[in-house]
């Protein structure tokens, strides 16, 4: 069963064989803005963030890693809020059709590529938010009237089109999540605690090439790599876990 899935976090991680930097370049690839809108500089790691599509996106490095991530902005007004980004279908391809235009121009040596997201599907009860979440599932039977605290992780690896003999980790977590608010009464000095918001199934994604690969990636193959894994995502949110 398909769920109404919207996104409240996207990532494009690469590894390099060297140390790897993002300038203000790399900044207007993704993002098509000329001026930087954030700086942040610590021990070991640098990094450019700002407003992208409808979040923040950030464009992160450290060491021989670099990490583009895109989440949700925070709320003015907490109460009633639920971190998202919009609907998966849509952001995912826009972020996607972003960062593609920026890994074909890269010329320093990758050797590993990562495609992450985090996802969630509003439910009306707890549970059938569990009869939904065990409707994605191949390997789990359950009792949706009592199941509860549950997750399940799995990493069901195959080898990639892209490049022969090279193995994508097909990683994926399922769970069930309530959103609760923390609300300060500044008059009486004290936090309530608001889990009135329906609950949530949620999918979060981690699909990569094998760590054990040290051969730096043609170029030209990167971003059919990049789709690859992106694709890989879009059928797990579909069709659930894919053995």
């Amino acid at each position: 069963m398909a769920l109404e899935w919207m996104a409240d976090g996207l990532r494009l991680s690469l590894f390099s064989s060297e140390n790897m930097k993002v300038t203000q370049s790399d900044w207007t690839r993704i993002t098509g803005k000329e001026e930087l809108e954030a700086e942040h500089r610590a021990r070991g790691r640098y990094a450019i963030s700002g407003a992208f599509l409808e979040g923040q996106l950030s464009l992160s490095v450290v060491g021989s890693r670099v990490d583009c991530t895109l989440g949700p902005r925070p709320a003015a007004e907490p109460e009633g809020y639920v971190p998202s980004l919009g609907k998966w279908t849509e952001v995912s391809r826009e972020f996607i059709g972003a960062t593609e235009g920026w890994l074909s121009t890269l010329s320093i040596p990758i050797i590993r590529i990562a495609f992450g997201a985090g996802l969630l599907a509003a439910q009306p009860d707890l549970q059938q938010a569990y009869v939904s979440l065990l409707s994605m599932l191949r390997s789990v039977d359950g009792d949706p009237a009592r199941m509860r605290d549950f997750m399940f992780r799995v990493n069901w690896p195959q080898n990639s089109m892209s490049i022969n003999g090279l193995t994508l980790n097909r990683l994926t977590t399922w769970t069930v999540v309530q959103v609760q608010w923390l609300l300060f009464d500044t008059g009486a000095n004290a936090l309530t605690k608001d889990t009135s918001a329906s609950p949530f199934v949620r999918l979060e994604i981690d699909h990569n090439t094998d760590g054990e690969w040290t051969q730096p990636f043609d170029p030209g193959r990167l971003v059919a790599i990049y789709r690859e894994l992106f694709n890989l995502a879009v059928e797990n949110a579909e069709r659930g876990e894919l053995p």
